[in-house]
């Protein structure tokens, strides 16, 4: 059994947050950005709860 530690640099973390920032930036939507943001996700089943929690919650739900 092997133990995997994820850990991030803080160059891989400001390049990260530097992409989100271009896509909500070039988008004209936030269902839009939210869309493209899916696309980049590898478990597309956890973004869809994300988005539906996002989509709720600007519903007023």
């Amino acid at each position: 059994m092997t133990e995997s530690n994820d850990v991030i640099t803080d160059n891989q973390w400001d390049g990260m947050l530097k992409m989100v920032m271009k896509i909500i930036g070039n988008c004209g939507t936030t269902d839009s950005a939210l869309d493209e943001l899916r696309d980049l996700f590898r478990d597309k089943k956890e973004a869809d709860v994300i988005i539906e929690k996002i989509k709720a919650k600007k519903a007023g739900g």
